[in-house]
């Protein structure tokens, strides 16, 4: 289908007059009743084929004069007929289904490590690492292109005796949606209580939400790691614990290590990752 195409035919779309007369339908006529045929106005039949070659373009066909069924293979191309899951747990390249119709993507950072106590006489609490951010779009074949960059976010390690955590990594599919690692934990020495680490914050995703920061615990106890909605952080750790308490799931922060008389050693992040869910046409 093409536009009119006639010398008799305008370069631009001419403006909708104000409409008056009754909205309804199409009529021959009755000459008899001095009812009249229903006239149809060019704007009508401008809106018509307007309608009609949105259609067609929005399924990235070409308008061809001589094929009278690309409005047919337009719906068939925009009407998904399956979804494809892609994971990505390491990094990597995205080349989007050849059929592809719309992308959901979600992407979650890494956790960050809890940090580590060094113990002794008083006791001490490392800070629990915070969770990765979680950020979620719709994007189109046409926004993502031939093909993406993946990047996802490690864990963060968890800190050794009296020392911080590592933050946790970014997570992204890149020039389109990011969502960062979390911060990590703070170390404490002997007596002291380190503060816990923020939450990843995130960006391009048409849901953001920022990982929950890593808590303070008490003496003695460390504290819980921060998470999100794909991941849990560490659960308060204890000195019976030889480490602080793991993240869960994806982007989990790590929990603060809790000492009294020998050190500990913070709790590990857990890695970020990429899910995109493909609606494919046929």
């Amino acid at each position: 289908m093409r536009r009119i195409f006639h010398a008799t035919a305008v370069a631009s779309r001419p403006a909708v007059p104000p409409l008056a007369g009754v909205e309804g339908f199409f009529t021959n006529g009755d000459p008899a009743a001095s009812v009249p045929a229903t006239v149809v106005p060019a704007w009508w039949l401008n809106q018509l084929q307007e309608e009609f070659l949105s259609i067609i373009l929005a399924a990235g066909l070409t308008p061809d004069a001589n094929n009278l069924s690309q409005v047919l293979a337009a719906i068939r191309a925009l009407t998904p007929t399956n979804i494809n899951q892609v994971t990505f747990l390491s990094s990597g390249t995205y080349t989007p289904h050849p059929k592809l119709i719309l992308a959901r993507v979600r992407v979650i950072g890494g956790g960050a490590g809890g940090g580590g106590a060094t113990g002794g006489s008083s006791g001490s609490s490392g800070g629990g690492g915070g969770g990765g951010a979680y950020s979620e779009g719709t994007y189109s074949r046409a926004t993502i292109g031939s093909s993406r960059a993946i990047v996802v976010g490690a864990g963060g390690s968890g800190g050794a005796f009296g020392a911080s955590g590592t933050n946790g990594g970014l997570s992204s599919l890149a020039g389109i949606i990011n969502a960062n690692g979390g911060g990590a934990g703070g170390g404490a020495g002997d007596g002291l209580i380190a503060g816990g680490g923020i939450g990843g914050g995130s960006a391009g995703g048409h849901i953001n939400i920022p990982g929950a920061g890593g808590s303070t615990g008490a003496l003695g106890v460390g504290g819980a790691g921060g998470g999100n909605p794909l991941g849990t952080g560490g659960v308060l750790s204890y000195p019976t614990a030889a480490t602080g308490a793991y993240g869960n799931g994806y982007g989990g922060g790590g929990a603060g290590a809790g000492a009294t008389l020998n050190g500990r050693i913070g709790g590990a992040g857990t890695q970020g990752a990429v899910f995109i869910e493909e609606l494919i046409g046929s």
